[in-house]
């Protein structure tokens, strides 16, 4: 006999001995290279038995261990057991470290007269510390007393119970031993070497009967759970129940039972995630509960004070409002940080706004990040006298983009009792960042340490409460250093390969996100190794012809999708079109329709020449006898004359004056009306830009998310300027409560002051097929018809003149109009004078996602002001009465509020397209609302048979191409707001492709026909065209020819 190599080991022997006299039994051991022998104790024990090696006795072991391997022998007295089979085990000890190397068991078998007929069990279903029998019938088939071992056992070597019995001669006992279990589970029963019995120890208290008051919810909206609770057991129990969301706790009941007692619990909770959500109270039934997102969105967080003392209660107001169509109840959560300090439900009724009020008395001094749980965090100083915060430094000041950057911070507390403090971090371009509540005991000055994360490239502004910011540059940890594709052109239904190289300069791996959109998204997920490059691949195809645009990671790239190339092109120019107005340091962009005469589809580079310099060019795509428009845009650096070509071998050639500047750049300025405070005021432009003056609000990173400064949509803003020689006569923004004045201040100038709120906007940059080029396009371009970017506090402007034969109208009609509204496309709002069948209206058509980045339903926002001098040319005396509006030729919600002036007229719509008409209200007028024609009248000079003569015509309107942002995924803000211009039929530029639009001569009118797959880049979200010469697309950081 020997115990196994390798691993420690010990193996004892089964054997059958006669309890009359002294027994020898054997134990082999190895602990070669484990164990020290003079630490080495071997003990063998069972029943009322136990025998060890290593001691001053010997305790019935041959010897004491000495040597690494060894078999030793194990003597068990006479009557030690008297008879019965029984375990015994067998353990090797390190008695240095006190634990156990290694076990073994084994059967002993007692030669005895006695036998053992069986055993019962109490109950096979049990709980913890009840007491259960296990009873067996002892029979003596000698003529003299015997002596008996019974044990019994439980997953385990040792005894659960044993005792020693002894029968007379002939006799018959039954003997009963109690047993009881600790823990719940299966416990495998057995005395002596009889076959197991399972015993089941369960849980004394049972959840039944789980019922839920609702099974389908929104987020952020009560659920009732209720249960009932059984303690089963003969003792009182003291239980804490909890509620889960699968493996989550959600919340926890304390509850005592006494013996038998029946009780019901109640939980009241909430889910901030949609999706399916499985829930249970304790061990009880799973209840799956469908949550959907709720319609009722927090709009803006708002506080009384940002500065206050310890123990003053602030006011917060949240602002709350409904999408959706029917009234529905919303959880709101009061925030500090992360921790929910309070909640308060209110029910809102469909497409109204509610708002609900919280007052917190703030104990803890420090900054405190007050929010409604939606981010727009409201800082809050909570000044305590005693702890002043002594210095901030920071690990680095250059980071890259999520890695921790440990900022530490010294404070000291001059009090004489112990104190809480918060410390909060904030950017200025990413907002808050994160806190820490630090304890300083009294009279202490310590150090404590904030690890701070940015995923937002450039230069950050951190603070520490109050305290003097520091300037961290955060760079980007991946980046995408070249783009390559197979080739540029491919016919319909070929494959270009397109090979992406990322480069990561860092001394970590690092996980990318890299994506292609030519109309469908592709994404892959790939590591790149530190201090090294990796190339992805990606595999496009497209399924007509024409000028593509492929977006990568955000970035676009051009390609041409060929048509029939077996015969020949013949692509020249047959028009050009000249801006209206050109202003000096202002983007002037000029127009020219490429025509293909020729029978195969060809590619014209299209270049535009000032004094003898080419400064731009553009490829446009043009299929056999089709015709395309292309942009070509110059900033002019001198005023005066310039003498322009437009590919000059082809002789377009037209003289251009440039005036000095529309704009004084000096009398820019913006200040906060009302509303909430901003943490500072954003930089605001005004620029003429193409035919209308851009109004850019923007923080001082250059983003376009207002939220980043702390304004929110209740913030009001006032903005003034000076204009030189030019009539500001129409308003146009995305912002809402917009309104304006103009005042004659001398020396041809005028003073433009207006005020405006910011917006939440929700636009689509993702869709299936072509991105849509206008609103008549929509319904058939979008496929999901859902929003993937949101801007949540932003606002675009621009100030126009009226001006143009395409209005029918006199401009001093419309002087003072303003429109806002929430719609990603939007049209040129067309004038009709109406005639003998119908009255004069606007028109405008709309279109945006009919479902908000959360899901929920779209709810559009439509207000424009209607001067009185527009009324009278229409013969409205009682605007409330005699307007009538339409959308998609239905009626719609419409109210009107008569002011000075004019009236407001306010439009409740449910996106995702269709037209708005506001006109007077006859019983017979007709319905126009599907002309798409925005012109009155013929064109003089194109009597249908000249569309190859070249031409060059001076249009009353300048069209302004949409221009790309470059943004990060998860970082909307860093799009710049948008560029202006005018033009003169429905061809609606999209924010994400170099948009080609007609001008029109004073007298007819021009189509674009260029089609541009355009791709999500989150910059490419704000599609806005154009009113009375105004136009808001976003700008581009760069074009790809």
């Amino acid at each position: 006999m020997s115990a196994a190599g390798g691993a420690p080991s010990i193996e004892l022997a089964n054997a059958t001995i006669n309890d009359s006299t002294d027994s020898t039994i054997q134990v082999a051991y190895n602990a070669t290279g484990v164990v020290e022998t003079n630490d080495t104790r071997i003990t063998v024990f069972g029943p009322g038995y136990s025998a060890r090696s290593n001691s001053t006795a010997t305790y019935n072991v041959e010897s004491n261990v000495t040597a690494a391997e060894d078999v030793l022998n194990v003597t068990v007295p006479a009557g030690t057991f008297g008879g019965g089979n029984v375990t015994l085990a067998a353990s090797m000890v390190n008695e240095s470290t006190g634990e156990t190397e290694a076990r073994d068991t084994a059967a002993l078998s007692v030669t005895s007269p006695v036998d053992l007929d069986g055993y019962t069990v109490s109950a096979t279903t049990t709980y913890p510390d009840e007491t259960e029998t296990v009873s067996t019938t002892l029979n003596n088939t000698a003529d003299t007393s015997e002596t008996y071992t019974l044990a019994v056992y439980g997953n385990s070597p040792y005894p659960r119970n044993s005792t020693q019995v002894t029968l007379t001669a002939g006799e018959s006992r039954t003997i009963g031993l109690n047993v009881s279990f600790k823990d719940t589970g299966q416990y495998d029963i057995r005395v002596n070497d009889e076959p197991t019995t399972t015993v089941s120890v369960e849980d004394p208290v049972t959840v039944t009967n789980t019922t839920v008051s609702e099974t389908s919810l929104h987020t952020y909206q009560n659920v009732t759970v209720n249960a009932t609770v059984k303690n089963r057991g003969s003792s009182t129990e003291n239980r804490y129940i909890s509620l889960y969301d699968g493996d989550r706790r959600l919340d926890t009941r304390s509850v005592s039972l006494t013996a038998g007692e029946t009780k019901n619990l109640s939980y009241v909770t909430y889910f901030r995630y949609d999706g399916d959500v499985d829930l249970r109270v304790g061990d009880g039934n799973i209840t799956t509960v469908s949550v959907a997102t709720n319609p009722v969105e927090v709009r803006n967080t708002s506080v009384n004070a940002t500065s206050v003392s310890v123990g003053d209660t602030v006011r917060t107001n949240v602002s709350l409002e409904n999408t959706g169509s029917s009234s529905t109840e919303r959880v709101t959560e009061l925030r500090s940080g992360f921790r929910t300090l309070a909640t308060s439900t209110a029910t809102v009724a469909g497409d109204e706004t509610a708002t609900v009020e919280f007052n917190r008395t703030l104990n803890v001094g420090g900054a405190h990040a007050i929010s409604a749980g939606a981010g727009n965090h409201r800082r809050v100083l909570v000044n305590d006298s005693d702890i002043t915060v002594d210095d901030v430094s920071v690990s680095a000041t250059e980071v890259y983009e999520g890695d921790p950057l440990a900022v530490d911070v010294t404070l000291s507390n001059a009090g004489s009792t112990d104190k809480s403090f918060k410390l909060s971090a904030w950017s200025n371009r990413s907002g808050y960042r994160g806190e820490r509540t630090v304890r300083v005991n009294a009279s202490e000055t310590k150090q404590v340490t904030l690890d701070v994360q940015f995923y937002r490239t450039g230069d950050h502004t951190l603070t520490i409460n109050d305290q003097t910011g520091t300037t961290v540059t955060v760079k980007q940890a991946v980046s995408m250093t070249n783009v390559s594709l197979s080739s540029r052109e491919i016919g319909v239904g070929e494959t270009a390969t397109v090979d992406i190289t990322l480069d990561n300069p860092t001394s970590t791996d690092r996980e990318e996100y890299v994506s292609v959109w030519n109309g469908t998204s592709q994404s892959k997920r790939v590591t790149v190794a530190a201090n090294s490059q990796k190339t992805v691949s990606f595999s496009v195809s497209y399924g007509e012809t024409g000028r593509k645009s492929l977006w990568v990671n955000g970035q676009r790239e051009t390609l041409f999708v060929m048509g029939d190339t077996t015969g020949t092109a013949n692509v020249s120019l047959s028009r050009t079109f000249t801006p209206e107005m050109t202003v000096n340091d202002s983007s002037t962009y000029f127009l020219a329709e490429a025509v293909n005469t020729g029978d195969a589809s060809g590619i014209q580079n299209v270049t535009l020449n000032v004094d003898g310099k080419v400064v731009d060019s553009y490829q446009v795509y043009v299929d056999p006898d089709e015709s395309s428009f292309v942009f070509l845009e110059h900033r002019f650096t001198e005023t005066g004359n310039h003498t322009v070509y437009i590919n000059g071998s082809d002789s377009k050639k037209f003289e251009v004056e440039v005036r000095g500047d529309v704009v004084n750049d000096s009398s820019v300025t913006v200040e906060h009306v009302s509303g909430t405070t901003p943490d500072q005021l954003p930089s605001v432009d005004a620029e003429f830009r193409g035919g209308s003056i851009s109004v850019e609000f923007r923080d001082p990173n250059g983003g376009i998310e207002l939220d980043d400064i702390g304004a929110d949509n209740s913030t009001v803003f006032r903005v003034s300027f000076r204009v030189e020689n030019y009539t500001p006569r129409v308003l146009l923004s995305t912002g809402r409560d917009l309104t304006w004045n103009t005042t004659d201040v001398g020396g041809n100038e005028t003073k433009v002051t207006l005020e405006v709120s910011p917006s939440d906007l929700n636009y689509k940059s993702e869709f299936e097929g072509n991105r849509p080029n206008n609103a008549a396009e929509w319904e058939s371009a979008v496929k999901n018809d859902s929003a993937n970017v949101e801007l949540e506090s932003a606002v675009l402007m621009a100030v126009g003149n009226a001006e143009g034969d395409f209005f029918d109208a006199q401009p001093s009609d419309l002087d003072g109009m303003t429109l806002s509204t929430n719609a990603q496309l939007f049209e040129m709002p067309r004038y009709y004078s109406g005639d003998a069948d119908t009255e004069s209206r606007l028109e405008i058509s709309l279109a945006a996602p009919h479902k908000t980045v959360n899901g929920n339903v779209h709810q559009g926002y439509y207000r424009t002001f209607i001067p009185d001098s527009l009324l009278d040319a229409w013969n409205v005396t009682d605007p409330e009465t005699e307007l009538q509006a339409t959308y998609s030729a239905s009626d719609v919600s419409m109210s009107v509020n008569e002011v000075e002036g004019g009236v407001y007229v306010s439009l409740s719509l449910h996106y995702s397209s269709g037209t708005v008409s506001i006109a007077k209200n006859v019983d017979d007028s007709t319905d126009s609302t599907d002309s798409t024609d925005s012109t009155s009248g013929t064109d003089s000079t194109d009597d249908g048979t000249d569309d190859d003569t070249d031409t060059t015509d001076t249009a009353t309107a300048t069209a302004t191409p949409a221009e790309t942002a470059t943004a990060t995924p998860t970082e909307v803000s860093t799009m710049t707001p948008t560029e202006t211009g005018t033009t003169t039929r429905t061809r609606t530029p999209t924010a994400t492709e170099r948009t080609d639009v007609a001008t029109g001569s004073p007298t007819g009118t021009a189509t674009a026909a260029e089609t541009s797959t355009s791709g999500p880049g989150f910059g490419a979200a704000i599609t806005v065209s154009t009113l009375v010469g105004i136009a808001l697309v976003t700008r581009r950081y760069g074009r790809v020819r």
